[in-house]
């Protein structure tokens, strides 16, 4: 925003697969650290085909090594909450330290955008509202953070009709029943609900939520 200091810009990528984009963004400078967490399968072949990748391309602000300590592949189970409170209590250390790795520096510093993209869907029944809630809840009292999704989230607050209403395609004629369960789902989480859009589909909730 005009007149006030750009915070920096965290990128926290749930299930980020193979795809490339954040480790683009954190070259262009557009984010200032990255957090990938997905299955530690994908996390060893990713690293690889980064490695591989970047070694010989041109990148935009000099070399793939010298992003090592702001790009951050965390292998983790997502059904695991135990393990992803680790993770994320490890993100939050991280945070506190300046790009030296001495110097502590403010939470507030800091805005956390989180990303799912086809993941919660595929999570076990309930897993996915708890992370949201983790996450909110460990980065809301620092410098704020945005969840931006295109995925089916789990309705689990609505009346069991009005949940299977929405999450039919036959649904689709009633968008705003929808966005107010996506809204009450997210509150519960500790998320508000800033824009909405459904479409057809296994990710059929798309939006942006901030806490």
């Amino acid at each position: 925003q005009q007149n006030q200091e750009r915070k920096k810009i965290c990128l926290i990528v749930l299930g980020g697969g193979y795809d490339p984009r954040a480790a683009k963004l954190l070259d262009k400078g557009m984010v200032d650290h990255v957090y990938e967490l997905d299955l530690p399968s994908v996390v060893q072949s990713k690293q690889q085909l980064l490695d591989r990748a970047f070694s010989t391309t041109t990148l935009a602000t000099g070399r793939w090594e010298d992003h090592g300590s702001k790009f951050g592949l965390e292998a983790v189970d997502l059904n695991d909450l135990s393990a992803v409170d680790g993770v994320l209590d490890k993100i939050q250390t991280e945070l506190h330290r300046d790009s030296s790795g001495t110097t502590a520096s403010q939470q507030s510093d800091w805005y956390v955008i989180v990303i799912s993209e086809a993941l919660l869907l595929y999570l076990n029944p309930g897993i996915g509202g708890s992370i949201l809630k983790r996450l909110s809840s460990r980065f809301r009292q620092g410098g704020g953070a945005t969840f931006v999704f295109a995925d089916r989230l789990e309705l689990d607050n609505a009346d069991d009709a009005s949940k299977t209403y929405a999450n039919t395609t036959e649904g689709g004629g009633n968008d705003d029943a929808t966005e107010d369960l996506v809204k009450i789902w997210l509150q519960d989480k500790g998320w508000e609900l800033k824009d909405f859009k459904r479409k057809p589909g296994a990710t059929r909730h798309l939006g942006i939520a901030c806490c």
